[in-house]
């Protein structure tokens, strides 16, 4: 199970590597685009720190809380895409409203079923 904000930060850090390579080639050709590639990755580096701080947070309020108001607040977003998928069936879609479904699910309940990752 992944930690709150975990696919953001890697895909904020994915693309800071890539700014990364970009930036020392530029250097070694002494490009004029240098200086603003540098830019653009201090803001990646800037808002890779931001999602850390947001997935802190997250974890810290749900360790807070007892598992009984986790499934509370959970439950109605199950109940939401159980609807979503009946409504995906009924325009035709019932394969796409399925596998949503199933995505959906796995994320909600991994957030009840691994409890070691959110708990201190």
């Amino acid at each position: 199970m992944e930690l709150p904000y975990e696919r953001q930060i890697l895909r904020l850090l994915q693309e800071l590597s890539h700014y990364q390579v970009v930036v020392r080639h530029c250097r070694q050709e002494n490009a004029k685009y240098t200086d603003e590639l540098e830019k653009t990755c201090r803001e990646i580096e800037r808002a890779v720190y931001e999602m850390e701080e947001k997935q802190q947070a997250a974890l810290s309020q749900w360790r807070k809380i007892n598992e009984q108001e986790r499934t509370r607040i959970i439950f109605p977003v199950t109940s939401g895409v159980e609807k979503m998928a009946e409504l995906a069936e009924q325009k035709g879609c019932k394969a796409m409203g399925q596998y949503l479904e199933s995505m959906i699910m796995e994320e909600i309940l991994g957030l009840l079923d691994q409890p070691e990752i959110y708990m201190e």
